[in-house]
């Protein structure tokens, strides 16, 4: 997929940043095997339990890598996944308060929200991430490449927190494999796993890092579970 961004033309968004993020909790659309995009579905049991895990990881690093920012976007499913964040540090003396940024929407499918992905229009094998490579469009949907260009927007107007401030969003998995893409990791289009913490790095402008963090007897465990594609962070 080649992105045409005029705010990339115009200069690098980020030439550093420090972000934890993590994909909400299961839904209840999610649980059915169901397209979430702009529709607002609540967490169920398990998702409740994976942002308390979420939480956990969090809470287990070492203080001065504690989120300074948390944002969540409009949806209520990263609200839910925010809170436990925010109430665990601030049992810990740690308080953030939670921002709300519109711009990191989950990408809207059109008439594809609310189906059943199996009997998706393009195919049985179609997943969220095959979108954003094949350039399936859902009717009356957003393309990938207006999705990614909303994350920069997003990032671009908190741009200032984010260069400056440990920061750490609940959003959707749409977003994190935007992120994913921007910083040259295009080929992961798998399924990205509800309440799995991501923890993106740059610094002066190099190339961007990425990790994944789980919490194994108490202790942080750190995996960099892809390899970059492109070698080029484009932000």
């Amino acid at each position: 997929m080649i992105l045409k961004s005029e705010l990339l033309l115009n200069g690098a968004v980020l030439d550093e940043f420090d972000i934890l993020t993590w994909r909400h909790g299961q839904t209840v659309l999610g649980a059915d095997g169901r397209f979430a995009g702009s529709n607002d579905t609540p967490l169920t049991e398990k998702g409740r339990a994976e942002a308390t895990q979420v939480a956990e990881v969090i809470c287990h690093l070492p203080k001065e890598q504690w989120p300074q920012a948390l944002f969540k976007t409009k949806r209520e499913r990263t609200r839910q996944s925010a809170e436990p964040v925010k109430e665990m540090l601030a049992e810990r003396g740690h308080r953030i308060e939670i921002l709300t940024a519109p711009e990191f929407n989950e990408r809207g499918l059109g008439e594809w929200e609310g189906q059943k992905k199996k009997e998706c229009p393009a195919g049985s094998d179609q997943t969220r991430g095959q979108l954003y490579l094949t350039g399936v469009t859902p009717p009356g949907g957003q393309s990938a490449e207006a999705h990614i260009e909303q994350i920069l927007q997003g990032l671009q107007k908190h741009e200032t927190i984010f260069a400056n401030k440990r920061c750490a969003i609940s959003w959707h998995g749409g977003c994190m494999r935007a992120l994913l893409f921007l910083c040259g990791y295009d080929d992961q289009i798998e399924e990205i796993p509800n309440g799995q913490v991501f923890h993106f790095t740059r610094r002066c402008g190099g190339q961007a890092g990425v990790e994944v963090l789980q919490l194994a007897g108490g202790k942080i465990m750190k995996t960099t579970p892809y390899a970059m594609t492109t070698g080029v962070c484009r932000l």
